[in-house]
């Protein structure tokens, strides 16, 4: 069925991006230095329903060698708010993973192409 008028369609495997505020990419501080959301992640759509969304997210519970300890704050502070109670988050589809994976695939295999040296 088509989505209701005015409210955004999210379908399986959508990649979008997920914050406690609107994004505001035009948004400066008086110094003038690109004001940053502090709570926002990526999530992977696993299902929804007219009313609920589910997601699939990577909060870990330990920092690794390969996560920066400014970036784990961020994701500890983030796993804190992601609760229901905590009120709406704001959510933007950026993509579908399917059709990422399938550009990723042929982008890769152009080298292999016989007419890849005339490209």
């Amino acid at each position: 069925p088509p989505p209701p008028p005015g409210r955004p369609f999210y379908h399986e495997n959508d990649l979008v991006f997920l914050s406690y505020e609107p994004l505001d990419v035009d948004a400066f501080d008086e110094e003038g230095k690109r004001i940053g959301q502090e709570f926002h992640a990526l999530a992977l759509v696993n299902g929804s329903t007219p009313e609920t969304l589910n997601l699939k997210l990577y909060l870990p519970a330990e920092r690794t060698q390969r996560l920066p300890p400014s970036q784990f704050k961020r994701l500890s502070m983030l796993r804190k708010v992601l609760v229901p109670s905590a009120g709406k988050f704001y959510v933007q589809k950026l993509g579908n993973m399917i059709t990422i994976n399938r550009e990723f695939q042929a982008l890769y295999s152009a080298r292999e192409l016989l007419l890849c040296p005339l490209l």
